[in-house]
């Protein structure tokens, strides 16, 4: 079966909104829990570049027939991706770019056109990664809660990707971090990277997502930090 085939609709249209699961990762402590177990993993298999830690969450609905594909686009500050309910068959090859963990298995939940996502998804097809992702997020009970999405950089390292929701799509954005509103925003996704001697690890958000429309910011990005703290 095709990854496009066994994409499960009914799955992600059960996915809670961002601003609800924020909040149970932050009260249920799960969001320490994932980063503090599952860092070691990432760098052990050498994914820290290719592929991060997300809250599974809606923006909106797919209707049938319907897949979440991302695009990339040409924006007025760098590279944007688009992603909206489109109908198949499509033109042009195609790849997750986010996985879920359902019945202890990875779950295709969004997809890409993007080559970056081939080439991620290229090095999964060659590791036991996933197998370990998958048991390791149901046996600590976060599977219902965290997914595996593919990591995104901006072309320009001033800036870092702000998600923006709005007419039935979602727009990652290249934001200076200057100009961030930490305050309006949910924190939606973590990449890590081993620390410098190569013991432990470190997370940093790489993806954020509104929760309006608000065009208030001011803030500094955040700095890298130790899973746990």
């Amino acid at each position: 079966m095709s990854q496009l085939a066994s994409f499960d609709r009914s799955l992600y249209n059960s996915l809670p909104g961002v601003e609800e699961v924020d909040r149970l990762v932050r009260s249920s402590g799960k969001l320490e829990m994932a980063l503090a177990t599952l860092g070691s993993l990432f760098v052990r298999h050498n994914m820290c570049d290719k592929w991060g830690l997300s809250i599974l969450h809606s923006h909106w609905f797919v209707d049938a027939g319907q897949t979440p594909l991302q695009e990339a686009l040409a924006g007025p500050e760098g590279k944007e991706f688009v992603t909206m309910p489109r109908v198949g068959p499509f033109s042009q090859p195609v790849w997750p770019s986010l996985f879920a963990v359902a019945s202890g298995m990875l779950q295709p939940m969004e997809f890409s056109t993007d080559k970056v996502a081939q080439e991620a998804n290229a090095a999964l097809s060659e590791s036991s990664f996933l197998y370990e992702f998958a048991a390791t997020l149901t046996s600590l009970d976060l599977a219902t809660t965290f997914g595996l999405i593919l990591v995104r950089e901006p072309e320009d390292a001033t800036r870092e990707f702000v998600e923006f929701n709005r007419d039935g799509s979602s727009v990652l954005r290249p934001v200076l971090s200057t100009e961030v509103d930490r305050d309006s925003l949910v924190q939606t996704s973590w990449r890590f990277a081993p620390d410098a001697v190569g013991a432990s690890c470190q997370a940093s958000c790489f993806q954020t997502c509104t929760v309006s429309d608000s065009g208030h910011i001011k803030n500094p990005h955040q700095k890298l930090h130790r899973p746990g703290e």
